[in-house]
């Protein structure tokens, strides 16, 4: 027969036990709950950087059948105008931390797509006016087949092939109004505030011989 005493000290031991299994499972469900919040994150995160580098593949791919298909330099130039109402290439990149990659220094490659000539349907994952890689290219220099003067001169051009692939918080007039043009110029908006996620810059030096 079991004293009174005894049979409410085994009450207060169980209670006790209780609250410390209570807390373990609430550490142990936090935690995972934490975990699971993280592994989330990441799996979000590669996600983006994977989106933003097929973007900047796709418009280094652009810029480089753009360089390959010109006759010449200056069918380059043209090329590039008509790309974008801007020629690039008529002076040196900008510093890497000067870049706004909007069209005081940039290509939005999606021109490419709407230039009747192409016939190329705009890629899905561009048809978001906020996922819309940018393109550089950049003459640097020429090394000519000899130094004769006085001749047409020929040799192979040099030009470096620069991507940016971003997705923008603003468009151009940060209103997204209905006339509102993906990438254009708004000095008011800085690059960090116009792309605020992951970025991806890709670079290829180009050698091609032109007429």
């Amino acid at each position: 027969m079991h004293h009174l005493c005894s049979i409410r000290r085994e009450h207060g031991a169980a209670l006790v036990i209780g609250l410390l299994l209570l807390v373990v499972l609430f550490v142990v469900g936090s935690g995972a709950l934490t975990t699971s919040r993280i592994e989330t994150q990441i799996a979000s995160n590669d996600t983006k950087g994977k989106q933003v580098l097929l973007a900047a593949e796709y418009a280094l791919a652009v810029g480089e059948n753009t360089v390959q298909q010109a006759w010449s330099e200056r069918d380059l130039a043209d090329k590039l105008t008509s790309l974008s109402g801007w020629l690039y290439g008529k002076q040196q990149q900008p510093a890497w931390d000067k870049c706004v990659w909007d069209d005081r220094d940039s290509l939005d490659v999606t021109a490419y797509f709407t230039d009747p000539t192409h016939q190329l349907p705009l890629p899905h994952m561009f048809q978001d006016p906020h996922d819309r890689p940018r393109l550089m290219i950049e003459r640097k220099h020429i090394e000519y087949d000899d130094l004769v003067i006085g001749k047409p001169r020929t040799g192979i051009s040099y030009l470096n092939v620069t991507a940016h692939g971003a997705r923008a918080r603003w468009t151009a007039l940060g209103n997204n109004q209905p006339d509102d043009k993906p990438g254009a110029t708004y000095t008011q908006i800085t690059y960090n505030e116009r792309y605020p996620g992951t970025r991806v810059v890709i670079q290829s030096i180009y050698a091609v011989r032109y007429n």
